[in-house]
């Protein structure tokens, strides 16, 4: 490790500087803790590096789309704005293009919070439990000011007014606070409720 000279030329002891080593255990923990934040576990292994740039089909006109989705997947993970909206039949490879999304901003050392919209709302309904390790206002907050939040799964939930009403009141935050939020629908957006549809097709975040 070299101490920064001072304008005379002569060393500045009076600064402190990290030596490599320890900068590596920095980088190393932050990069731990991102990926424990960041709640993909098993979908780390869903990156851009192996996912066919064209997708599975062997249809060219579905390789083209696929290929446009991918690009605008991997443009969006370079620079999150905005919201990117998912939508395709069962098996496309929407989830894993989400998760590359989320794993490349890890890799560049930057927070992505993924989670399935069932999963959400189970974490929800148990955070309202005195014993839930997380107290339900302080989940609900985290879900919200995500910095990235990829919310996979949207319209697998099973319809409530409690659910309607909670969906509702996070992506209305996050579409007013412009947050980047990436969301994966498994049913046309058309059959999403009005509300939530609303949000999805707006031109200015989508």
């Amino acid at each position: 490790m070299s101490i920064p000279p001072l304008p005379s030329g002569k060393p500045d002891f009076s600064r402190v500087v990290a030596c490599r080593c320890t900068q590596q255990e920095l980088d190393k923990g932050r990069q731990t803790h991102l990926l424990r934040y960041s709640n993909l576990r098993s979908l780390t292994r869903f990156t851009f590096d192996n996912l066919l740039p064209k997708g599975r089909s062997g249809n060219p006109i579905n390789q083209e789309q696929f290929h446009r989705v991918y690009e605008a997947a991997k443009a969006f993970a370079a620079e999150p704005k905005g919201w990117l909206i998912l939508v395709g039949p069962s098996g496309c490879g929407k989830t894993h293009l989400a998760a590359a999304i989320a794993n490349e901003r890890v890799s560049q050392g930057q927070p992505a919070f993924f989670i399935s919209t069932p999963d959400l709302l189970d974490r929800l309904r148990s955070a309202f439990n005195t014993s839930s390790e997380i107290p339900y206002d302080e989940f609900f907050d985290q879900m919200r000011n995500a910095p990235l939040l990829v919310l996979d799964d949207l319209g697998a939930q099973t319809s409530t007014p409690w659910v309607k009403e909670k969906l509702d009141q996070l992506l209305n935050y996050r579409f007013n606070s412009e947050l980047p939020t990436v969301i994966v629908a498994i049913i046309p957006i058309e059959q999403l409720e009005d509300r939530i549809r609303t949000r999805l097709t707006d031109p200015n975040l989508c």
